[in-house]
């Protein structure tokens, strides 16, 4: 993991390290909104970001969930890859982490042994 002291360098579509209080545990997502974002997931998981479409590669199965998110200053919005089976800021009753929260930047994977090695995304990561 890379420890972020500069949260300007973070970049949608990074994998995040991050601790969640609602949930009581630290978990790894990919960012997706920054502070100020508009963010729309529209059906068939088609995701826009102030009002731009955005390609998502790294999604393995997309859901069927309209949702609608207004980050605010300081807060982060993360989702998970496996959208249909990710339990993330779409479905937590507060949806944004703040930056005091973010620990670092994954880079690795460590676990399961059998993933062990650098992060592979999209269907590859489903055989990898």
């Amino acid at each position: 993991m890379k420890k972020f002291y500069n949260k300007s360098k973070l970049k949608r579509g990074d994998i995040i390290v991050f601790y969640s209080y609602e949930l009581k545990e630290r978990l790894v997502k990919r960012l997706i909104g920054l502070p100020g974002d508009e963010i729309v997931i529209k059906d068939k998981g088609q995701t826009f970001i102030n009002g731009i479409k955005i390609e998502e590669p790294y999604v393995v199965y997309p859901e069927n969930l309209d949702k609608k998110f207004k980050v605010p200053k300081n807060k982060y919005l993360f989702l998970g890859d496996n959208r249909a089976d990710s339990f993330d800021a779409r479905r937590w009753v507060n949806p944004y982490i703040d930056g005091k929260d973010i620990e670092g930047k994954a880079q690795f994977v460590r676990y399961p042994f059998n993933r062990f090695g650098k992060f592979v995304i999209g269907t590859d990561a489903l055989t990898h």
